[in-house]
């Protein structure tokens, strides 16, 4: 299972700063959910996209999933390397 972590959360509001800018971003409490290292940060970024606009919200995530996406180190973390595979 892939769990959101520290990670996705500061580009999750690195994103919203992009599109809300600052304030907008710490208003929305995205600042919020990037603090919390377990399920409540996870319940605050869902406060957060939902008390967007539902247009504002899908572009707020497309844009995150693509920033994750690309990101190499992001991709790394989740990598297994063959020689730690069980056999």
């Amino acid at each position: 299972m892939l769990l959101a972590g520290p990670r996705f959360f500061k580009t999750l509001c690195d994103v919203a700063r992009d599109h809300l800018g600052e304030a907008g971003a710490r208003a929305a409490g995205f600042e919020a959910a990037i603090e919390a290292d377990d399920g409540v940060a996870t319940a605050r970024a869902q406060d957060a996209l939902s008390g967007l606009e539902p247009e504002m919200r899908e572009r707020i995530l497309a844009a995150t999933h693509k920033r994750l996406r690309e990101d190499p180190e992001s991709i790394l973390q989740h990598w297994t390397p063959p020689h730690s595979l069980p056999q």
